[in-house]
C-alpha cells in the first residue's frame, strides 16, 4: 500500500483483510484472488472503525437485499438501502461510514484483469459510465442475488475449474448493471441533470467557498432554481453539499497528517477551527484530533 501526493493510501484487492478488518476468528481463510465474494454479514461486524479514506485499486459492487448502509465514494454520501447496487470503480475514493442491522446482501471485490478478454474490452468501454448507486425493482434484487449466491458457492471452492464459471456470472453482473445503468441515463430529467452536474463541481470547489452562486452562474440557472433540484433530487441543500464536500477533502489532509488541525480547517475553507471540529464530529462522529490519532495506529 501506498500514499498518493494528497495523503490517500492506494488499497490492492491482496490488501482487504489486513486493512479493514480486524479481531476476526481464529482459522479465517485469506483469499488474495482477483474475484472475491463474501455476505455482507459475515464481514461487517469485523469492519475497522471508523474507515479512512482509500482509493481502490480494484472495483468493488456491493449488493444489497435488505437493511440499509452508507458509503462515500469520491466525496458523495451514498445511502445504499434494500433492493439496490453500489458500484466502486477502480481508482474512486471510498470509505464506510455507517451500517445498520439485519443487513443482507454480498460484497464482490475484482480486478479488471479478472474478466476474460472480450468482456473487459466492453466492460472498460461502458462501466465507467455506469450509475454508482442503482435501485433495483424486485425481479432485478432476485436476478442479481441469485447470481451472488452462485458466485459465493463457486468461490468457496478450491478448485481451478470453477474460476471460468465465477469469471462468466460477474461479466454478466457486469453488463446487466450497464444495461441498467444506460437506461436510466435516457430518462434523466432537467432538474436530475443540474443537481449531478453541482455534485461534480461541488466537489471540485476549487475556490474554497460555501457560497451557491457562483455555481449557479456557471451552470446558468438561478440559486433558488437551483436550490429546489438539488434539494428535490438529493434530499440535502447546495449549501450542505458544499460543506460536506469540504468535510470529506478535510479529511484526506487529516488523513496524510502533514497539517495541523487548524491549517487543516483553513485550507478546507472554514474560518473559525472550533465550528470546523464541531461540524466534523457531527458528519463524521469523532472529532478531528481523534481521527488524526486513530489514523496514526493504524498505520503503525
Amino acid at each position: 500500500m501506498h500514499r498518493n501526493s494528497k495523503g490517500i493510501r492506494t488499497l490492492h484487492i491482496e490488501e482487504i483483510f489486513d486493512t479493514l478488518l480486524r479481531d476476526l476468528p481464529p482459522g479465517t481463510r485469506r483469499y488474495h484472488r482477483l474475484v472475491q465474494v463474501y455476505q455482507l454479514a459475515d464481514l461487517l461486524p469485523f469492519l475497522i472503525k471508523p474507515t479512512t479514506l482509500y482509493r481502490a485499486e480494484f472495483n468493488k459492487l456491493i449488493f444489497l437485499e435488505k437493511g440499509s448502509l452508507q458509503q462515500k465514494v469520491d466525496g458523495v454520501v451514498n445511502t445504499v438501502e434494500g433492493h439496490s447496487l453500489l458500484f466502486v470503480k477502480k481508482g474512486q475514493v471510498f470509505s464506510l461510514d455507517f451500517f445498520g442491522e439485519a443487513i443482507q446482501g454480498f460484497v464482490i471485490f475484482f480486478s479488471p484483469e479478472a474478466l476474460g478478454e472480450a468482456l473487459r474490452v466492453k466492460y472498460l468501454a461502458q462501466a465507467v459510465e455506469a450509475n454508482t448507486l442503482q435501485p433495483l425493482t424486485l425481479g432485478e434484487t432476485s436476478w442479481f442475488k441469485n447470481a451472488c449466491q452462485l458466485m459465493l458457492t463457486q468461490f468457496r471452492q478450491s478448485a481451478q475449474s470453477t474460476l471460468p464459471i465465477i469469471e462468466h456470472i460477474l461479466g454478466a453482473m457486469i453488463l446487466k448493471l450497464v444495461e441498467l445503468s444506460a437506461n436510466d441515463l435516457k430518462n434523466w430529467s432537467r432538474k436530475e441533470e443540474l443537481a449531478y452536474h453541482f455534485r461534480k463541481k461541488a466537489l471540485e470547489n476549487t475556490r474554497r467557498s460555501f457560497e451557491v452562486q457562483p455555481i449557479a452562474e456557471e451552470l446558468n440557472v438561478s440559486v433558488s432554481y437551483l436550490y429546489r433540484c438539488v434539494k428535490g433530487i438529493t434530499g440535502r441543500s447546495p449549501k450542505r453539499w458544499l460543506l460536506e464536500a469540504a468535510l470529506m477533502r478535510s479529511r484526506a489532509m487529516l488523513q496524510q497528517g502533514r497539517l495541523s488541525i487548524t491549517q487543516v480547517a483553513l485550507e478546507s475553507g472554514f474560518d473559525d477551527p472550533s465550528y470546523f471540529g464541531r461540524l466534523f464530529k457531527r458528519h463524521f462522529g469523532v472529532t478531528p484530533r481523534d481521527f488524526q490519532k486513530e489514523v496514526k495506529r493504524k498505520v503503525h
